[in-house]
Parts: structure tokens; sequence; C-alpha cells
């Protein structure tokens, strides 16, 4: 009876230690990943937010009437290469959205990256939340060159991370099951050299 009881003891400590490095590793995986997927999909905003083409192309636009910039607004976002990955907003110098890629935006939406972005000494600033769509993404402004230190407006790139966290839910739920599996069988291997 007293080797049953130690046994039971040993084997419940046994599958504890398991339990915890496997819950471990498992989180350690998974956050890795994820830091690395946010992280490529901030690199991909970085990119395509790149500050001098931003300049480049509104520079001669700067200062201009409303309709001018508008226009040139327009053009910009029609032109865009990466609709595929991302959505971009273009700012006016009041701060209100002018064009969209979508071609719309909703009323009350936010847009917290901007205001960091006027306070930021390298005019950018990325931001990551939930819209009020409920979509989770990440976004990037980057502001135009200023005049006499007032803003001229900014461009806002803005990337979903919805199938960034399907992918990372994937990934968990497949450590998750190998993690189980590796238990079931640290399991039935003790029970087997208890005899």
């Amino acid at each position: 009876m007293l080797k049953s009881g130690i046994t039971v003891r040993w084997l419940l400590t046994t599958i504890l230690v398991i339990v915890l490095i496997l819950t471990a590793i498992s989180a350690t995986i998974v956050l890795v990943l994820k830091d690395y997927y946010y992280e490529t999909a901030e690199n991909k905003l970085q990119s395509l937010g790149q500050s001098s083409v931003v300049a480049d192309y509104f520079s001669s636009y700067l200062g201009s009437n409303d309709d001018s910039f508008s226009a040139r607004a327009k053009e910009y976002v029609d032109n865009f290469q990466e609709l595929n990955v991302a959505e971009l907003w273009v700012i006016n110098k009041d701060g209100d959205i002018i064009v969209t890629s979508t071609g719309f935006v909703s009323d009350d939406e936010e847009y917290p990256d901007y205001i960091d972005a006027l306070d930021s000494v390298s005019g950018r600033a990325v931001w990551q939340g939930t819209m009020s769509s409920g979509e989770k993404v990440m976004a990037l402004s980057v502001l135009l060159p200023r005049t006499n230190g007032i803003s001229n407006g900014a461009v806002r790139y803005i990337i979903s991370l919805e199938a960034i966290d399907l992918q990372i839910a994937k990934i968990t739920i497949i450590v998750g099951v190998i993690s189980l599996f590796a238990l079931f069988a640290a399991l039935c291997s003790s029970l087997v050299s208890l005899g």
C-alpha cells in the first residue's frame, strides 16, 4: 500500500511537471509567433508609408487650395498599388478624412495614430486597436511635411489583423493538440513503466 501511495504521488508530480513544461513551451511558441506576425505587419506598414515618397508626391500641393489637394489625394489613392494588403486614407490639414481607398469611412471613426503623429517628432505613429466596425487593425499615420509648423494633413495606411489573428488561433490549436498528445504519451509511458 505504501508503494502505491508513493507511486501515485510520483506519477502525479511527474504529470504536473510535464503539464507545466508543455504549457510554458506552448505559450512561448504562440507568443513568439504572434510577435513575429505583428512585427511583419508593422514592417509592411512602415514600407508602405515611406515618408520621402509621400512627401514627394504631395510636395507641390502643400499649402494649395483644398480642391487641388483633394484632387491630388484622390490621384494618390487611385494609384496605390497595395490595395490587396492595406487600406489607404488621406487626411487634410483640418484632420478630416477626404478620401479613402474603400470609398467610405464611418463618421464616428477615431484615428489615434494621426493624433500621436501630430505630437511625434518623426511625424509618424502606429496604432493597434479596433475600428468602429469591430475589425481589429494596425494603422500607420504619416504626416505630410508641415508648413510654418502647421500640419498639412497625413496619409494613413491600415492593415487588418483579422487574418493574422486567425492564423495565430490555428497555430494555437495545433500547438495545443500536440501538447495534449505529448501529455497523453508521457502518461501512458509512466503507467507502462509502473507495470
